[in-house]
């Protein structure tokens, strides 16, 4: 994926390979998309734009759809680490 993708019409997206592993980092740690996006330095309302792309069929929205996957995996591993930790403290 290249540096910025070219959003529909407007100015080129933020949305990179750093952008995607730090909302994903911030996603295992457990934080909501909002406070991921916030954290990252991306506004919440953009991020779920960015989601809502994911669903598109079009080549040139891969780029969402790559973004949509990290998360999902994100969030799954965000899971295995809380319930990892349950074990720990029960």
């Amino acid at each position: 994926m290249s540096a910025a993708v070219k959003n529909r019409g407007g100015r080129p997206t933020r949305l990179s390979e750093e952008v995607i592993e730090l909302l994903a980092a911030y996603m295992t740690l457990g934080f909501t998309p909002g406070q991921a996006a916030r954290a990252a330095g991306v506004a919440p309302r953009t991020l779920r734009l960015w989601r809502a792309r994911a669903w598109s069929r079009l080549p040139e929205d891969a780029p969402f759809v790559a973004l949509e996957q990290r998360l999902r995996e994100a969030q799954v591993e965000a899971g295995r680490t809380a319930w990892l930790d349950g074990l720990w403290d029960g």
